[in-house]
């Protein structure tokens, strides 16, 4: 591109040859010669020369190197291609595919420390030359936060820096009927424990659940080995038996009874019988729990005659157990008085 005019010289004499001032985009001019394909006689720009007769200078040129830019991960990890730009065009950056953790990349720089020419991920650019690139890197703060879990109260989480180790706060909240334990990173307890006033370094956002074990405190009512007695003309004994009200009870335990006298189970009448002690006499006898028939088995056998549940944690429950004997088929006396046990298990 351009235009120069003709140089008048003395034939003979040597003179200097005017500066080019031609360009081709993408070249840079590498002198003159007498045939277009650079086969013929060369002169650099402003040299001297001799001619004889009428001369046509050809400009030579040479291409320019296509700029490499060279992506440096500066602390990261991975791996980056380098990317070729054609000289003198633009070019969008390679997607940066460096990573840092406890980092997030902020950009690219011509210096590792960030004092030179920055690009954004995904800029264009248009280098002139060979070219890095270094990642720059921005240090991630990360919160905590603390949930009660179950219980009541506040207390303020922060935030800290990525691999800063800070200690937690003694906590604060409370919940009645319970034991705090310490905090974990799951409400169910199954992430990461902390005790009370631990050390944490952040790597991510992160809430603390107060954990909490229930403070049990019950009484059963009629205790292991009380009797139930049975009217002698009624033949019709109850209690009133299960956990004392107000108690605290862990969740899914059970009220468990059996019954000790020395029971069998009668296919023929189909029901349970009592042996006297002084031998001989078979009563039949009926249990009932909330007005229900109860089954529990043969002598020592348990029945499960009710499972604590979220309603009665802190209620307890209570309830009646009775008992109906019969006449036996064969003479004797009969017993008035069955043993019973009852647990919260």
């Amino acid at each position: 591109m351009g235009s120069m005019s003709s140089q008048t010289v003395t034939e003979g004499q040597a003179a200097k040859l005017k500066t080019n001032t031609f360009t081709k985009t993408g070249y840079y001019f590498t002198g003159w010669n007498t045939k277009a394909n650079g086969s013929g006689t060369s002169y650099s720009d402003g040299a001297y020369a001799t001619f004889y007769s009428n001369t046509t200078l050809y400009a030579q040129w040479q291409k320019y190197a296509d700029p490499v830019i060279t992506f440096d991960k500066n602390d990261g990890s991975g791996t980056t291609a380098t990317q070729t730009v054609p000289y003198g065009e633009s070019a969008t950056l390679n997607t940066n595919s460096f990573t840092r953790a406890g980092y997030t990349f902020s950009g690219w720089n011509t210096k590792a420390d960030g004092s030179g020419t920055a690009y954004g991920d995904g800029a264009s650019v248009s280098p002139s030359s060979n070219v890095t690139l270094y990642a720059q890197w921005q240090l991630n703060t990360y919160s905590f936060s603390f949930d009660a879990n179950g219980g009541t109260g506040s207390m303020s989480g922060g935030s800290a820096a990525y691999g800063e180790s800070i200690q937690l706060p003694g906590n604060t909240f409370t919940r009645p009927k319970y034991t705090f334990t310490g905090w974990n990173t799951k409400a169910d307890g199954s992430g990461t424990s902390y005790t009370d006033n631990a050390s944490l370094t952040l790597t991510e956002d992160t809430t603390l659940y107060a954990q909490w074990i229930l403070i049990t405190d019950y009484t059963v009512l009629l205790p292991d080995g009380d009797n139930i007695t049975v009217d002698p003309a009624t033949k019709i004994g109850s209690a009133q038996i299960g956990i004392q009200s107000g108690s605290t009870i862990p969740e899914e335990k059970q009220l468990q009874m059996s019954v000790n006298a020395g029971t069998h189970y009668d296919d023929d009448a189909q029901c349970y019988r009592l042996r006297n002690s002084t031998g001989g006499q078979l009563l039949f006898y009926v249990l009932a729990y909330k007005g229900n028939e109860v089954n529990p088995g043969a002598s020592g056998d348990i029945v499960v005659l009710e499972t604590a549940d979220s309603d009665t944690v802190f209620a307890g429950f209570q309830n009646r157990v009775s008992v109906t004997v019969g006449t036996a088929r064969t003479a004797g006396r009969y017993t008035d008085t069955l043993t019973f046990r009852f647990a919260l298990v």
